[in-house]
């Protein structure tokens, strides 16, 4: 399972213009995703930040969707329906953990969702 979050993730890298590829490291989705949250207005932001917030929209939810479905010990349980919730964990999580942000983002976010929502505690 953790192949399929890998492949979606770098289908959305490959989908970022050159000049702005991303380099898949927490540094990079926390750039992304700092932003990301319920107050953000597309209309009022440059094109690099709108890309920005897909690419921290839609690998927040294909992490968080394939959660459950990933073995131990990266399996984790989100409730439904928190995808803002799931964006603000993430941020947090990586706050917290500045000297962890050249790892892998998909390593990070499984970290931080496995410590908000362990299997067996919904």
């Amino acid at each position: 399972m953790r192949t399929k979050i890998a492949v979606f993730v770098a289908f959305l890298a490959l989908a970022v213009p050159t000049a702005h590829a991303q380099t898949g490291s927490g540094n990079d989705l926390l750039e992304a995703c700092v932003n990301a949250g319920p107050d953000f207005q597309a209309e009022t932001k440059d094109k690099l930040e709108v890309l920005q917030h897909g690419m921290c929209l839609g690998t927040v939810q294909a992490i968080v969707t394939l959660g459950e479905s990933l073995e131990e010990p990266f399996k984790f349980c989100p409730p439904n329906g928190i995808l803002g919730q799931a964006v603000v964990v993430l941020v947090k999580f990586l706050r917290d953990h500045p000297h962890r942000l050249n790892a892998p983002m998909i390593d990070l976010a499984v970290e931080a969702y496995r410590e908000a929502w362990p299997c067996g505690r919904k």
